[in-house]
């Protein structure tokens, strides 16, 4: 009953039914053996928070959330720290839809410092990492800090350069940060390198078919966006000139 239970909320999650995962999910955990591993307990806390935090039980989620968080500390090896990072990820987007910025901004931290910490001959899937350091500098983007943003958007477009196990690119993350990255450099007045990403993403998006017409719509007026930028700073240039010109002549 208890496997029953446990398939029937991971599946319900799936299906977006939070109600009916939360109500299996708990039966699950009430039938957990007491000497089961704690890495097996914290995960199904972990599938709990979620499936309470969907369905609107926001204090049972949290709790949730720390007991997994609890069973997980001193935990070791790569696998360890992978999970604890999925963790630390998810709490934090928990916490920020909350509001609770500054300690969202220690999760997420956390996450990308778990993963950056594991070997880099430990087999990890390196979108993982590429995948934290999305979304935190996402978070300080969302929150104007672009400038601390900017390199965890080119860790995340470094791991996601390098694929899977398998060198296998996953193309919709690349583009996801080098949009990204493209826009904190943008924003930041760097049109030049700015536009040498957008045109990367609208390439990627090229490639990837008919079914991604509207991204590579926007990378597109991305591009048009930072031609417009570099035309009018050439512009600027040249009259500063031809006051310089004017001004030495006089």
């Amino acid at each position: 009953r208890r496997r029953l239970d446990l398939a029937l909320g991971l599946w319900a999650i799936e299906q977006g039914r939070f109600e009916e995962a939360r109500t299996h999910l708990q039966g699950a955990l009430r039938r957990l053996p007491r000497d089961v591993e704690p890495s097996v307990r914290a995960s199904l806390h972990q599938s709990l928070a979620l499936a309470c935090a969907r369905s609107g039980q926001t204090g049972l989620a949290r709790r949730h959330y720390e007991r997994a968080l609890a069973l997980r500390d001193g935990l070791t090896g790569p696998a360890a720290d992978a999970e604890a990072a999925l963790l630390h990820q998810a709490l934090g987007a928990f916490l920020a839809e909350r509001g609770e910025r500054a300690t969202a901004e220690q999760h997420l931290a956390r996450a990308v410092a778990l993963l950056r910490g594991v070997p880099a001959d430990a087999g990890l899937d390196p979108r993982l990492a590429s995948f934290a350091e999305h979304q935190l500098g996402a978070f300080l983007a969302r929150g104007g800090r672009a400038t601390d943003a900017e390199p965890h958007f080119r860790a995340a477009v470094e791991a996601a350069r390098a694929g899977d196990a398998q060198g296998r690119v996953d193309p919709t993350s690349l583009a996801a940060s080098l949009s990204q990255l493209g826009a904190v450099l943008l924003a930041d007045e760097r049109a030049a390198e700015a536009l040498l990403l957008f045109l990367e993403v609208a390439e990627l998006w090229r490639t990837l078919g008919s079914g991604h017409a509207e991204a590579l719509g926007n990378a597109l007026h991305a591009v048009a966006a930072c031609h417009l930028v570099l035309a009018a700073d050439r512009k600027s240039t040249r009259l500063n000139s031809s006051h310089l010109v004017i001004s030495y002549a006089v």
